[in-house]
């Protein structure tokens, strides 16, 4: 018998295995799709759990997974949220499971973490051709705001974690829409939180967040910047991660009366976020020190609007005593309604000061005392352009 025939003959049936256990693969997918609604085949593909039946079969098929896979009984809560906010399809469900189950030996439970990461892990994008992922994480008690501020937080939190009880249990997504998404403008002074509530929302709601870097956005070829934002609203869409577009301003600013070939292909570009800011129903938060600078259309279009004051006396005072408050870093003696009181500034320029008072506390051998403390500050509200008296050079 001719080799290269039979070589031939192996690899046609290795192919044919291969398209038969695909078929089957779809075939069963569609099965389990048709026992939720028959139409919903095709959103199950795209990852697009919309229908409430469909959310509560995928709910099930979550519950079997862990029992079987991994010997648990999650929490029904935890794995509500899990299937309503992450696009996976039964295969990549198993899949994530059977990492969990890999992650946590040699425990014989699952941990949660690992199944976070496991879901994750199956959400794989490019998100990071364009943006820059933030990996710090806050806590509501490191958050130090007025309560109005805080009351508006903790609604944009509840706004994704009842979004599919509000949208589907209760019916006001056929009004509606299902798509709804969740955007959101800070405005305030520098320094005062904006970002880090960001990533604080990110952290709370369980997703991850990206930066948008304008570096790697903008172009000055016509209609590549519009390119770059489509990939980064499908790639954020994708993922179920966060995009966080610090400086908004440069981006969603103003609309101009068309004189030229440059105001139109500008105007181009808001007219596209515009539109595609309206569609997205990821989460996107808008931060920006100069909120007159953003178009006008976008207010209609976003969720909310938080504003970010000036931190009150009592407020400066609580930032300073959190930001020292590790058990490591050598103290003296500290007044911190003193410092609240001497120096209007804002939580960004306290942590500059007191980095600035370590590191000079730290050449010297010493501690992080208030005399260190008030000089640091003294620089820091003169790198600010801010008038420093001369009655402030000595604390005492």
């Amino acid at each position: 018998m001719n080799p290269n025939r039979c070589i031939a003959q192996r690899r046609f049936r290795i192919i044919d295995i291969i398209f038969r256990r695909r078929r089957n693969h779809i075939l069963k997918c569609n099965a389990l799709c048709r026992r939720c609604s028959p139409n919903a085949t095709q959103q199950h593909h795209k990852g697009k759990f919309s229908d409430g039946k469909q959310s509560r079969f995928v709910t099930k098929y979550w519950k079997a997974q862990a029992h079987q896979k991994c010997h648990l009984t999650p929490n029904p809560q935890n794995t509500q949220t899990k299937n309503k906010n992450s696009p996976l399809t039964p295969g990549q469900i198993q899949q994530a499971m059977r990492e969990a189950e890999y992650a946590s030996q040699p425990d014989k439970q699952v941990h949660s973490d690992a199944i976070i990461s496991a879901v994750k892990a199956q959400m794989r994008h490019r998100l990071s051709e364009h943006a820059t992922l933030i990996e710090k994480t806050y806590r509501w008690s490191d958050l130090i705001v007025n309560k109005d501020v805080e009351t508006q937080l903790h609604e944009i939190v509840y706004r994704y974690q009842y979004r599919a009880k509000v949208l589907s249990d209760w019916g006001l997504g056929d009004r509606f829409g299902h798509d709804i998404g969740l955007s959101a403008l800070f405005d305030g002074p520098p320094g005062t939180g904006k970002s880090m509530c960001a990533a604080l929302i990110a952290n709370e709601i369980g997703i991850d967040i990206y930066q948008v870097d304008l570096s790697r956005v903008m172009s000055k070829y016509v209609g590549e910047t519009e390119k770059n934002l489509a990939q980064i609203f499908n790639e954020a869409e994708n993922a179920q991660a966060m995009l966080l577009f610090d400086e908004a301003d440069s981006l969603f600013g103003q609309r101009t009366n068309v004189k030229n070939s440059n105001d139109k292909y500008a105007n181009l570009e808001v007219n596209y976020l515009l539109q595609r800011i309206e569609r997205f129903p990821g989460v996107a938060i808008l931060t920006t020190n100069f909120p007159a600078g953003i178009d006008e259309a976008f207010a209609r279009r976003l969720s909310l609007r938080v504003s970010f004051p000036k931190h009150s006396k009592a407020e400066r005072a609580r930032l300073w005593q959190s930001m020292l408050r590790s058990t490591r870093l050598p103290k003296g003696k500290i007044d911190y309604r003193e410092l609240a009181t001497e120096f209007e500034i804002s939580g960004g320029y306290i942590k500059n000061a007191i980095l600035r008072a370590a590191f000079i506390a730290a050449s010297t051998d010493g501690v992080v005392d208030q005399d260190t403390l008030y000089q640091a500050a003294r620089i820091e509200m003169k790198s600010m352009g801010m008038l420093v008296s001369n009655s402030d050079e000595d604390p005492t």
